[in-house]
C-alpha cells in the first residue's frame, strides 16, 4: 500500500498511523470518525474530510469521514466530496448507490446529481439542504445555459456550493454567501466576490456520454480566473 492520505481543502497529509482499531465499514463512502484498520495498519481518522489509500495493486479506497449532529464539520465534509467528484456521468443514480460507488473511486457526475447527492446526504447529518437551479437571461447555446448548486442551512442563513466548480463564495466580511447573495452582488456589474476553493483547481474530464466535452470545454474557455468570473456572471442571472 503507498501513500495514504487525507485531503480536505488546500490541505494533503499523510494520515497519521496509530494502534488497535477496528476494519473499515463497508457499504458507503461516508463513515464516523475513528481508529481503522487498512491492509494490516491502523490509522488515525479522527479528523473530518476525505482519507485515500492506494494499494499496491492499483486500487483505491476512498472514505469521507463526518461526525453528524452538533460536532459536524460541514466545511471538511462537504470539501471531502469535492475532493473525491469529478465532472462526468458513470456514477450519476441513486443517491444511495452513488454514495457506494465513491468507496473505490472518484464520483463522476453532472452538477444535479453530485450537488443533489450532497442534498440528500446532509439532512441525515442533521443539516438542512437543498438544490437550486440558476439560468441565464442572455441567448442560450445549448450547453451553457444553466447550472444547479447545493445550499446548507447554518441558523437563519443559506451558504451556497458549486460542488461541479468546487467552490463556494464570500463577501468582503468573509461572510459565505448563499446563491440569491451571489446573485445580487454580481448583478449590474457588481464587483466579484471572493471564490474559494474546496479541492483542486480542474474536475473536468471527458466522462460525460452524449454531451459536450466539458474537460476541452474548460480548457478552452475556462482555464483563467477571468474566464471562471465571466461563466459566472452569464450563468447566474435568474433562478429557475
Amino acid at each position: 500500500m503507498l501513500g495514504p492520505k487525507y485531503m480536505c481543502f488546500d490541505e494533503v497529509s499523510d494520515i497519521p498511523v496509530t494502534t488497535g482499531g477496528v476494519a473499515l465499514p463497508t457499504g458507503s463512502a461516508f463513515m464516523v470518525p475513528g481508529t481503522y484498520i487498512v491492509n494490516g495498519v491502523s490509522y488515525d481518522c479522527t479528523r473530518q474530510g476525505l482519507y485515500r489509500w492506494f494499494n499496491t495493486a492499483g486500487s483505491f479506497i476512498n472514505r469521507v469521514v463526518y461526525a453528524a449532529g452538533a460536532s459536524l464539520d460541514v466545511y471538511a465534509v462537504i470539501s471531502g466530496i469535492s475532493w473525491n467528484h469529478v465532472h462526468g456521468t458513470q456514477t450519476e443514480g441513486d443517491y444511495q448507490v452513488m454514495a457506494n460507488a465513491g468507496r473505490t473511486r472518484k464520483w463522476s457526475a453532472r452538477c444535479g446529481f453530485i450537488a443533489g447527492m450532497v442534498a440528500w446526504l446532509m439532512p441525515q447529518l442533521g443539516v438542512q439542504a437543498r438544490v437550486l437551479n440558476v439560468k441565464t437571461l442572455q441567448a442560450t447555446n445549448g450547453y451553457d445555459d444553466g447550472h444547479l448548486i447545493v445550499e446548507t442551512k447554518h441558523g437563519a442563513d443559506w451558504r451556497m456550493w458549486d460542488m461541479t466548480g468546487g467552490c463556494y463564495f464570500k463577501d468582503a466580511t468573509g461572510k459565505h454567501l448563499s446563491c440569491a447573495d451571489f446573485m445580487a452582488a454580481i448583478a449590474n456589474n457588481g464587483a466579484f466576490p471572493e471564490l474559494v476553493k474546496l479541492d483542486y483547481d480542474n474536475k473536468y474530464t471527458n466522462d460525460c456520454a452524449g454531451s459536450l466535452d466539458l474537460g476541452l470545454y474548460w480548457e478552452r474557455t475556462l482555464n483563467t480566473p477571468a474566464d471562471a468570473e465571466a461563466w459566472y456572471r452569464r450563468i447566474f442571472q435568474a433562478f429557475v
